[in-house]
């Protein structure tokens, strides 16, 4: 990569740059040097929203502990919280070589890592608003309150949030690995490259 390509990238993608420059300050891979560093700095944002991530999982785990006829949800809580640690793993031990990328594969970059940064502040503060349902929920029980309808409904929508988080991860996990890939092609026949790296990852998620 060169400064003229990165500067192509960066204005053909202003949008994404105004969104990711709020979260990682000086923000760019005009460089080699540049490009590591800037790395790092999204990769230390990504683990540590994932940190967040299974910091609500975990209560969210105990909050329904003590709901013993539902011991089916707690077990797909505590997989999501396994597959967020598999991903923060895997985001720490990454290997990118960085090698002479164009502006068309900078711009790549670019979507990756906004996608990636609104992913999982989508991702925490959708387990956020799932956190406080089942507060309300288990408080009702407590209280005596709760209903036969308003429990099959409750564990109904559960089950379709979950799913929906399930899918939330495994696009990040996509996200990710597409990244990695970029991060590493050469820059001959980079596109054929690519496109076989995609369908290794499909594969693979």
């Amino acid at each position: 990569m060169n400064p003229e390509d990165w500067e192509e990238a960066k204005t053909s993608s202003l949008t994404k740059m105004n969104q990711i420059s709020k979260i990682i300050r000086d923000y760019g891979y005009s460089n080699k040097t540049k490009s590591m560093i800037t790395d790092e700095k999204v990769c230390d944002f990504l683990v540590k929203k994932i940190r967040e991530a299974k910091e609500k999982l975990f209560r969210m785990i105990e909050t329904m502990y003590e709901l013993t006829e539902e011991k089916k949800l707690n077990k797909r809580l505590q997989k999501l919280k396994d597959e967020l640690d598999i991903f923060s793993d895997e985001i720490k031990i990454r290997h990118c070589e960085w090698k002479d990328l164009g502006a068309e594969w900078l711009r790549k970059i670019i979507e990756h890592d906004a996608g990636l940064i609104a992913g999982l502040q989508k991702l925490n503060n959708d387990l956020e608003d799932i956190s406080k349902e089942m507060i309300k929920f288990v408080k009702l029980r407590v209280d005596g309150k709760g209903e036969v309808m308003y429990d099959k409904k409750f564990w109904k929508d559960m089950e379709n949030i979950i799913n929906g988080i399930e899918e939330e991860i495994d696009s990040l996990v996509r996200t990710f690995k597409e990244r990695e890939a970029i991060c590493n092609i050469r820059a001959i026949s980079l596109e054929k490259t690519f496109q076989k790296m995609q369908e290794n990852i499909e594969e693979e998620v």
